[in-house]
């Protein structure tokens, strides 16, 4: 058994309250889970700044699925393409160009879903044991039959923690950070005005409003008068194996 990049990471975190990084950064610790938050890309910028500062020159952004949809809302991705030719959209990225390089973006859905990692790939190895590298051994033999088997035993190698880092902590709460996209917005139109006449106001004037985990088309339509949340949705049909989602909303 190896230890994980997670009990590695040390010098590069940010991480939910109350979360903790490995006493050491040798692989013999392990991290302690903080409060769950949104993922932000101010987050992000945060841990590669700290890479860079120790020198590392990281080049993938690891995330689970959830957090590899939010990545896509960040600022700077272009509104989704059409390309009306091959009817094909494009709404994801794969590419992040920062400020300390470019990286690629990749869902990896055997890390958690709560964590963000930042690699710089080449510091990262798998560290074979002496004579233990995809060894075939022969089994006893049964009849006619000839049996081997393959044997392996190797240990992550970490050749400098301080060039890769992760963003943890990373709520994966769909609905819940929904909710939270749309109460800053609504707090960030009131202003230094906090009164609750003036939130009230605001969130009954939500109209046009497009959520990060909304389809796209689909908006607030919240106005003094109607509370009724969104007048445009997809409709979707269940296949027998999945959920087939029409391409095109339906407005009321």
């Amino acid at each position: 058994m190896t230890a994980s990049v997670l009990s590695w990471t040390k010098s590069n975190t940010s991480k939910g309250a109350g979360g903790a990084d490995p006493s050491a950064a040798d692989g013999s610790g392990t991290r302690t889970d903080g409060t769950q938050r949104v993922f932000t890309e101010a987050n992000l910028k945060s841990v590669l700044q700290s890479v860079w500062n120790n020198g590392g020159k990281p080049d993938t952004i690891m995330t689970g699925g959830f957090n590899k949809q939010v990545f896509s809302t960040f600022t700077g991705r272009a509104s989704p393409i059409e390309e009306a030719k091959s009817k094909k959209i494009t709404a994801s990225v794969d590419a992040y160009e920062s400020d300390f390089g470019t990286l690629k973006v990749v869902a990896n859905r055997f890390s958690r879903p709560r964590d963000v990692l930042i690699l710089q790939t080449d510091m990262w190895a798998l560290a074979y044991l002496n004579g233990r590298k995809m060894v075939s051994m022969p089994l006893a033999k049964t009849g006619d039959s000839e049996r081997r088997e393959v044997l392996s035993e190797y240990a992550l190698e970490a050749r400098n923690e301080k060039a890769s880092g992760g963003v943890f902590d990373n709520t994966i709460a769909f609905a819940g950070y929904g909710q939270v996209a749309s109460m800053a917005e609504i707090l960030r139109r009131c202003g230094d005005d906090l009164t609750r006449a003036n939130v009230l106001k605001h969130a009954t004037t939500l109209a046009g409003f497009h959520s990060p985990y909304f389809l796209d088309g689909v908006n607030f339509s919240y106005t003094p008068d109607d509370y009724t949340p969104m007048k445009t949705l997809y409709i979707s049909q269940f296949n027998g194996k999945d959920w087939d989602i029409s391409d095109k909303p339906v407005t009321e």
